[in-house]
């Protein structure tokens, strides 16, 4: 395990690994299994302060259209999510002059207007721009399937920054591009729609989330009675705070 673990999107909260997997940096006063001592972590006295759980988890989704119009997608476990992925399968909308849009939304609904910068170009300099939402070019007849990602990357409060790569099934020419977008709230939902027209998709979506969670849960690992343990409770660290 490397790297840091939690930033802005956390209200400031990180902690911070090497490639051995110790701790060397973190927000907070932080222990892991090498300032525990002995074999057995669970029998270390440990400091009498709150214990909070640091992990890390994410929601997986898919769905293939069949000839049908734009559709809505919730997330099951919307709190805390940081990060958003939508890849596209063999996927295409039947139109040659029509793109694909994403919209992100709020428990109150479908953001439909605001977005800022959202641009998709292709190498062959041709491009679309959206305030209604995040377009993607090349969507055209299933002789043109796309196939890449768009991901979205959450800033500070509710702002969410989008950038895609999209290929295309017989083209040389890929689609890349990005943009912004504030939320009135948190992100809980998204809708796979198109900039004008009435034409039906066809093909496969995935979906991937990430959030980080921090809970307080002193009780030990039922399977080796640790209260730090990544092998057996999926937890990225256990916090001192």
């Amino acid at each position: 395990m490397t790297g840091t673990y939690g930033g802005s999107q956390d209200n400031g909260d990180f902690v911070q690994f090497n490639d051995d997997g110790d701790i060397i940096s973190s927000s907070y006063s932080v222990r892991d299994e090498d300032d525990l001592g002995g074999t057995n972590p669970s029998s270390v006295h440990l400091p009498t302060q709150e214990n909070v759980n640091l992990a890390l988890r994410g929601e997986v989704g898919s769905y293939t259209f069949t000839n049908e119009g734009p559709r809505d997608f919730t997330l099951t476990n919307p709190d805390g999510v940081s990060h958003l992925i939508i890849m596209f399968d063999n996927f295409y909308l039947d139109s040659v002059t029509e793109k694909v849009l994403i919209q992100l939304g709020t428990a109150g609904g479908i953001d439909t207007t605001s977005y800022i910068g959202a641009v998709s170009m292709d190498t062959n300099t041709a491009s679309s721009q959206s305030t209604a939402g995040f377009p993607f070019r090349h969507a055209a007849n299933g002789a043109n399937s796309l196939y890449g990602y768009v991901e979205f990357w959450k800033g500070a409060g509710n702002q969410w920054f989008s950038g895609h790569s999209i290929g295309r099934l017989t083209s040389d020419k890929p689609a890349v591009g990005g943009g912004f977008k504030l939320l009135s709230g948190p992100l809980t939902q998204f809708r796979v729609t198109r900039t004008g027209g009435s034409q039906n998709f066809n093909g496969t979506l995935h979906y991937n989330t990430s959030q980080y969670v921090y809970s307080t849960d002193t009780k030990p690992c039922s399977q080796c009675g640790a209260i730090w343990c990544i092998a057996h409770c999926a937890i990225l660290a256990t916090v001192y705070r």
